[in-house]
């Protein structure tokens, strides 16, 4: 049993040289894949391609937030960036304004470089030789981290579902078991019920003819298709737990199937120790849809 679930965590800190690099990869459920990417400014946004490529090679469903945040430490990794066009700007404005107001011009250069926009403290790019090899190992190994937490909460998960199906599976069988009786004594009820309004009316009517016509009534009634159709779900349920790859949708859609004849089968037995049962079934699948949820 190799499921997977779609939760997941990991986190890596690397150190060289003068860069710090710290990598956050959470996932959550989700009907498809969606990946999102967060990265510093100093990262390449060109790398961001091949960042989903490594996810989507590893993962293929679910909701994926990685985040990268890089420091590049030392004397030289920060450096002010002057905007030389800017100041140009505002030296004219207020040259114009106080002209405008007969005002005296006075305008120190410490004042020019205090006003917003003129002067910037930005980082120094980092050596992106060294970044590439550093980023790319601490890529593989925090998708690797969240890969193996999401195939353990998969055994575990598979595990519940197994237990789960198990339950349903024998509480299914109860009613199989049942169905032949529970069919001969309808038939008998709906049988004297029928010769009771014909005898009230004075109603004369062939024997054969009253069988057919309650074996008819019957059988309308009868749940051997829904419960055919549910002990076929349940194997094929079983048979995906024990597959490898994707299957959440498939577990998805099969326990919706079993939802489906499930309910009809609890409509249909009026046998109050079978309604029960049916019942319990019902709940049985709430618990297995909520736990397929979190599957790949």
């Amino acid at each position: 049993m190799s499921l997977n679930s779609m939760t997941g965590f990991g986190r890596l800190e690397k150190t060289a040289a003068n860069l710090n690099l710290v990598m956050e990869m959470r996932t959550l459920n989700h009907r498809y894949l969606d990946i999102s990417v967060s990265l510093s400014r100093q990262i390449p946004q060109t790398w961001e391609n091949e960042i989903r490529g490594a996810v989507e090679e590893k993962i293929r469903r679910g909701r994926v937030d990685l985040t990268v945040n890089l420091e590049v430490r030392g004397s030289g990794s920060r450096r002010p960036r002057v905007d030389t066009a800017l100041a140009g700007d505002y030296y004219r404005f207020l040259k114009e304004l106080s002209e405008a107001h007969a005002l005296p011009f006075e305008l120190a250069l410490r004042d020019l470089v205090s006003l917003p926009g003129v002067v910037e403290v930005e980082d120094n790019p980092p050596d992106l030789d060294a970044l590439r090899g550093m980023f790319d190992d601490a890529l593989t190994e925090v998708i690797d981290q969240v890969a193996g937490m999401r195939l353990r909460e998969g055994r575990a998960l598979g595990r519940i579902l197994g237990d789960l199906l198990e339950d349903f599976g024998a509480k299914l069988g109860r009613i199989e078991e049942s169905v032949g009786e529970v069919e001969s004594r309808r038939f008998e009820a709906i049988a004297r019920r029928v010769r009771q309004l014909l005898d009230d009316e004075g109603i004369s009517m062939d024997d054969l003819d009253l069988r057919n016509e309650v074996a008819i009534a019957v059988q309308r009634a009868s749940i051997r298709e829904e419960t055919a159709r549910l002990r076929s779900h349940v194997e094929q349920f079983g048979d995906v737990l024990a597959d490898s790859g994707a299957s959440g949708r498939k577990l998805e859609f099969l326990a919706g199937e079993m939802v489906r004849e499930t309910n009809t089968v609890a409509a249909k037995v009026s046998d109050a120790e079978l309604n029960q049962v049916a019942i319990n079934m019902k709940n049985l699948l709430e618990d297995i849809r909520e736990q397929v949820r979190n599957i790949e």
